[in-house]
Protein backbone atom coordinates (compact mmCIF):
# COMPACT_ATOMS: atom_id res chain seq x y z
CA UNK A 1 0.00 0.00 0.00
CA UNK A 2 1.26 3.51 -0.81
CA UNK A 3 2.33 5.83 1.96
CA UNK A 4 -0.03 8.73 2.71
CA UNK A 5 2.42 11.04 4.49
CA UNK A 6 4.45 12.92 1.91
CA UNK A 7 2.02 12.31 -0.96
CA UNK A 8 0.14 15.16 -2.65
CA UNK A 9 -3.56 15.85 -2.28
CA UNK A 10 -5.39 15.27 -5.57
CA UNK A 11 -7.64 18.29 -4.93
CA UNK A 12 -5.15 21.03 -3.99
CA UNK A 13 -1.82 19.42 -4.98
CA UNK A 14 -0.50 20.34 -1.52
CA UNK A 15 1.73 17.95 0.42
CA UNK A 16 0.02 15.79 3.04
CA UNK A 17 2.20 16.14 6.13
CA UNK A 18 0.97 13.24 8.25
CA UNK A 19 -1.64 10.51 8.53
CA UNK A 20 -3.75 12.87 10.64
CA UNK A 21 -3.99 15.46 7.83
CA UNK A 22 -5.44 13.24 5.11
CA UNK A 23 -6.61 9.86 3.93
CA UNK A 24 -6.88 7.68 0.86
CA UNK A 25 -10.34 8.12 -0.61
CA UNK A 26 -12.36 4.90 -0.52
CA UNK A 27 -14.18 5.86 -3.72
CA UNK A 28 -11.29 6.71 -6.07
CA UNK A 29 -8.16 5.74 -4.10
CA UNK A 30 -6.51 9.15 -4.31
CA UNK A 31 -4.81 10.87 -1.36
CA UNK A 32 -6.83 13.86 -0.10
CA UNK A 33 -6.53 16.35 2.74
CA UNK A 34 -9.37 16.05 5.21
CA UNK A 35 -9.93 19.81 4.85
CA UNK A 36 -10.17 19.59 1.04
CA UNK A 37 -12.93 17.01 0.82
CA UNK A 38 -16.20 18.25 -0.63
CA UNK A 39 -19.31 17.97 1.46
CA UNK A 40 -21.97 15.58 0.07
CA UNK A 41 -24.44 18.41 -0.67
CA UNK A 42 -21.93 20.28 -2.87
CA UNK A 43 -21.03 17.43 -5.23
CA UNK A 44 -21.77 17.61 -8.96
CA UNK A 45 -21.60 15.07 -11.76
CA UNK A 46 -18.21 13.70 -12.84
CA UNK A 47 -16.73 13.80 -9.36
CA UNK A 48 -15.97 11.12 -6.82
CA UNK A 49 -18.99 10.69 -4.54
CA UNK A 50 -16.71 10.14 -1.55
CA UNK A 51 -14.14 12.98 -1.68
CA UNK A 52 -15.27 15.31 -4.49
CA UNK A 53 -12.26 14.75 -6.79
CA UNK A 54 -12.96 15.66 -10.41
CA UNK A 55 -12.22 12.29 -11.96
CA UNK A 56 -11.45 13.66 -15.44
CA UNK A 57 -8.96 16.22 -14.12
CA UNK A 58 -7.37 13.77 -11.71
CA UNK A 59 -6.44 11.62 -14.69
CA UNK A 60 -7.95 8.39 -13.41
CA UNK A 61 -7.77 5.38 -15.68
CA UNK A 62 -9.75 2.20 -15.43
CA UNK A 63 -7.43 -0.80 -15.20
CA UNK A 64 -9.00 -3.88 -16.72
CA UNK A 65 -6.68 -6.30 -14.92
CA UNK A 66 -7.87 -5.40 -11.43
CA UNK A 67 -11.16 -3.68 -12.24
CA UNK A 68 -10.08 -0.61 -10.29
CA UNK A 69 -9.28 2.96 -11.14
CA UNK A 70 -5.69 4.02 -10.74
CA UNK A 71 -4.29 7.54 -10.77
CA UNK A 72 -2.15 8.61 -13.70
CA UNK A 73 0.96 10.53 -12.61
CA UNK A 74 0.55 14.22 -13.30
CA UNK A 75 3.08 16.99 -13.69
CA UNK A 76 3.16 20.19 -11.69
CA UNK A 77 1.09 22.26 -14.09
CA UNK A 78 0.32 24.32 -15.96
CA UNK A 79 -2.90 25.41 -14.39
CA UNK A 80 -5.48 27.68 -16.03
CA UNK A 81 -4.77 31.39 -15.58
CA UNK A 82 -7.64 33.52 -14.35
CA UNK A 83 -8.69 36.00 -11.66
CA UNK A 84 -11.78 33.92 -10.82
CA UNK A 85 -12.46 30.21 -11.14
CA UNK A 86 -12.21 29.38 -14.87
CA UNK A 87 -14.72 26.54 -14.57
CA UNK A 88 -17.60 27.94 -12.49
CA UNK A 89 -16.63 31.67 -12.12
CA UNK A 90 -16.95 31.35 -8.36
CA UNK A 91 -15.02 33.93 -6.33
CA UNK A 92 -14.54 31.92 -3.15
CA UNK A 93 -11.19 30.15 -2.93
CA UNK A 94 -8.38 29.01 -0.69
CA UNK A 95 -4.72 29.64 -1.44
CA UNK A 96 -2.09 26.96 -2.07
CA UNK A 97 1.62 27.28 -2.68
CA UNK A 98 2.49 28.00 -6.29
CA UNK A 99 4.57 25.37 -8.09
CA UNK A 100 6.04 27.62 -10.80
CA UNK A 101 9.61 28.94 -10.69
CA UNK A 102 8.56 32.61 -10.71
CA UNK A 103 5.34 33.34 -8.83
CA UNK A 104 4.28 36.61 -7.25
CA UNK A 105 1.11 35.23 -5.68
CA UNK A 106 0.06 31.80 -4.50
CA UNK A 107 -2.32 29.71 -6.61
CA UNK A 108 -6.00 29.42 -5.76
CA UNK A 109 -8.32 26.44 -5.44
CA UNK A 110 -12.03 27.10 -5.94
CA UNK A 111 -14.10 26.12 -2.91
CA UNK A 112 -17.10 25.18 -5.07
CA UNK A 113 -15.59 22.91 -7.75
CA UNK A 114 -12.00 22.38 -6.48
CA UNK A 115 -10.40 23.70 -9.69
CA UNK A 116 -6.86 24.94 -9.18
CA UNK A 117 -5.90 28.07 -11.09
CA UNK A 118 -3.07 30.60 -11.24
CA UNK A 119 -3.48 34.37 -11.09
CA UNK A 120 -2.24 36.51 -13.99
CA UNK A 121 1.17 38.19 -13.63
CA UNK A 122 0.62 41.57 -11.93
CA UNK A 123 1.44 44.77 -13.82
CA UNK A 124 4.05 45.84 -11.26
CA UNK A 125 5.97 42.60 -11.80
CA UNK A 126 6.31 43.20 -15.54
CA UNK A 127 7.53 46.74 -14.90
CA UNK A 128 9.99 45.43 -12.30
CA UNK A 129 11.45 42.96 -14.82
CA UNK A 130 11.91 45.80 -17.31
CA UNK A 131 13.63 48.09 -14.79
CA UNK A 132 15.98 45.35 -13.59
CA UNK A 133 16.64 44.24 -17.16
CA UNK A 134 17.56 47.69 -18.44
CA UNK A 135 19.76 48.27 -15.37
CA UNK A 136 21.64 44.99 -15.83
CA UNK A 137 22.02 45.47 -19.58
CA UNK A 138 23.26 49.03 -19.08
CA UNK A 139 25.84 47.99 -16.50
CA UNK A 140 26.94 45.12 -18.74
CA UNK A 141 27.41 47.40 -21.75
CA UNK A 142 29.33 49.89 -19.56
CA UNK A 143 31.60 47.11 -18.30
CA UNK A 144 32.28 45.89 -21.83
CA UNK A 145 33.01 49.46 -22.94
CA UNK A 146 35.54 49.87 -20.11
CA UNK A 147 37.32 46.72 -21.26
CA UNK A 148 37.36 47.89 -24.89
CA UNK A 149 38.55 51.46 -24.17
CA UNK A 150 40.65 51.18 -21.02
CA UNK A 151 41.96 47.66 -21.52
CA UNK A 152 40.92 46.41 -18.10
CA UNK A 153 40.83 42.78 -17.13
CA UNK A 154 39.04 41.12 -20.07
CA UNK A 155 38.39 37.96 -18.09
CA UNK A 156 36.78 39.66 -15.10
CA UNK A 157 35.13 42.76 -16.52
CA UNK A 158 34.39 41.21 -19.89
CA UNK A 159 32.82 38.10 -18.40
CA UNK A 160 30.67 40.03 -15.93
CA UNK A 161 29.75 42.54 -18.63
CA UNK A 162 28.61 39.71 -20.90
CA UNK A 163 26.56 38.15 -18.06
CA UNK A 164 24.99 41.55 -17.28
CA UNK A 165 23.93 42.02 -20.89
CA UNK A 166 22.65 38.44 -21.15
CA UNK A 167 20.56 38.49 -17.96
CA UNK A 168 19.42 42.03 -18.72
CA UNK A 169 18.08 41.03 -22.12
CA UNK A 170 16.39 37.93 -20.67
CA UNK A 171 14.74 40.06 -17.98
CA UNK A 172 13.58 42.62 -20.56
CA UNK A 173 12.07 39.90 -22.75
CA UNK A 174 10.27 38.36 -19.76
CA UNK A 175 8.98 41.78 -18.68
CA UNK A 176 7.62 42.52 -22.15
CA UNK A 177 5.98 39.08 -22.34
CA UNK A 178 4.35 39.53 -18.94
CA UNK A 179 3.00 42.97 -19.90
CA UNK A 180 1.72 41.87 -23.32
CA UNK A 181 0.00 38.73 -22.03
CA UNK A 182 -0.05 38.50 -18.21
CA UNK A 183 -1.20 34.89 -18.25
CA UNK A 184 1.59 33.56 -20.46
CA UNK A 185 4.83 34.84 -18.88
Amino acid sequence: MAQLAGSHCVLCQGRIGSELDGRFCEGCGNPVHLTCEAKPDSLAGGVCADCGTNLAEAGLLWTRETGERRPVPRGTGPYPISSVCPRCTNTTYRVVKAQSFIAFRWDRVCKACHTRYTLPTPLWAGVLFLVVGFSLAGLGVFSLAVVAVDGGCPVCEGFFGFLGVLFGVLSIVHGIRSLMSPGRA
